[in-house]
């Protein structure tokens, strides 16, 4: 029966992991065309073979079934692990933020929504996912890497209005500490100035302002 290949084909190259409609199509192309596939994906949701996510359309998952509790437990990817395969996954984006100051120990303040920097939007969007809102913009910088992201990450977070407190001797830690992290892993500091040259010279004043290139300088000695 065909349902039981294309769902063996399927479950054989994916497994439990999360996959889109494209890599499905891809798959499956010599079993059947793509508009018949779609045809198949909904018959296995509905029988509960398949599960798609509301929030994220054209991504599934195959349903794992827990019973150590003596009773049925659907096992789905959580929002977190949705938002890393769509918008994250292999240096596509990026979170900034109030979730970084959390990351790094510089508030106890639980965020209420998440900052996102990807390369699958082309402009900027509000989503919500299962209930939690993501402010979601392009990325600045197509070649995303292990170097640079943690950089990306602190000056799309110093840009954000209120991001730091009011208070001078606050503010200075805080900002010195962020900094320290965003040159952690630059092989050379004139990665800063290769990255502002993608930024307005209104974002660029504003990092001036905050006192950005003063603690690039301090760090890592820089003619900008």
């Amino acid at each position: 029966m065909l349902t039981n290949q294309v769902e063996s084909k399927l479950k054989s190259a994916f497994k439990y992991d999360l996959f889109s409609e494209r890599s499905a199509i891809e798959v499956t192309k010599n079993i059947i065309s793509a508009k018949q596939l779609n045809t198949y994906l909904l018959e296995m949701i509905d029988k509960n073979i398949l599960t798609s996510f509301e929030d994220i359309p054209g991504v599934y998952q195959f349903i794992r079934i827990n019973k150590d509790l003596g009773i049925p437990i659907t096992i789905k990817a959580t929002r977190d692990e949705l938002v890393e395969y769509f918008y994250l996954e292999n240096d596509t984006g990026y979170i900034y933020g109030n979730s970084i100051l959390k990351q790094l120990g510089l508030s106890t303040q639980v965020p209420q929504e998440e900052y996102i920097a990807t390369k699958k939007i082309s402009k900027n969007i509000t989503k919500d996912i299962d209930n939690y809102t993501y402010n979601m913009k392009p990325v600045r910088i197509q070649n995303i890497n292990k170097e640079n992201k943690r950089l990306l990450q602190i000056i799309d977070t110093l840009l954000l209005p209120g991001i730091l407190s009011d208070d001078g001797e606050t503010k200075e830690s805080i900002l010195e500490q962020l900094v320290t992290f965003a040159l952690s892993t630059l092989n050379s500091s004139k990665e800063v100035v290769k990255i502002m040259s993608s930024y307005s010279k209104q974002e660029e004043a504003r990092l001036e302002d905050i006192g950005f290139f003063d603690e690039v300088n301090k760090q890592q000695p820089i003619s900008f």
